[in-house]
């Protein structure tokens, strides 16, 4: 909410320049804003802790996005080293969110602020698709067939961790360096 209005204010003051460095000025402006103001991340974190079953995450995996709640199924690229039952944590979360606020990562958000828990349910084929390949000659159609490998993951819960004030200033330190 703070970013948005130094956003404007900072969009007024440098109408004149160039736009590239303009957006490179703004995202630096943003991030200082964003990594300074630890109290505001607490207090949103606390909001989002209050509104717990109606919690939602945007997480990646893969390089796919995923927009879950708690007992969602994550259809996904099959995951090699875990077997049916592995409870995995994950950790790639760009978003999370309720109905009354969220709090988005810049491009990640720091792990010691969420806990979202999946459970390995299924390994198996996906869905048949049909692809036609390039011919060589003539009236000669060729096809090739893909039945990709998938694992199917139910979303266990995700949480809101709010860390003391000394924790949150730790962490921010750690990951601007």
């Amino acid at each position: 909410m703070t970013g948005v209005c130094l956003d404007l204010m900072f969009m007024q003051s440098v109408v004149g320049k160039r736009w590239a460095s303009v957006k490179v000025a703004m995202r630096q402006l943003v991030k200082n804003a964003v990594t300074s103001d630890n109290h505001t991340t607490k207090s949103i974190l606390t909001k989002l802790k209050s509104c717990y079953p109606k919690l939602y995450a945007t997480l990646h995996i893969f390089s796919f996005r995923f927009t879950v709640t708690k007992n969602d199924l994550i259809v996904c690229h099959r995951l090699k080293g875990v077997r049916l039952g592995d409870v995995l944590t994950l950790n790639r979360v760009r978003e999370i969110g309720s109905p009354d606020g969220k709090l988005v990562g810049r491009p990640w958000i720091n792990p010691n602020y969420y806990t979202v828990e999946a459970c390995v349910i299924e390994h198996g084929k996906g869905d048949r698709t049909r692809c036609r390949l390039p011919y060589k000659r003539k009236g000669i159609r060729r096809e090739r067939y893909s039945e990709p490998l998938t694992t199917v993951l139910r979303v266990r819960d995700v949480r809101v961790n709010v860390p003391v004030i000394g924790e949150v200033i730790t962490a921010s330190l750690q990951s601007s360096t």
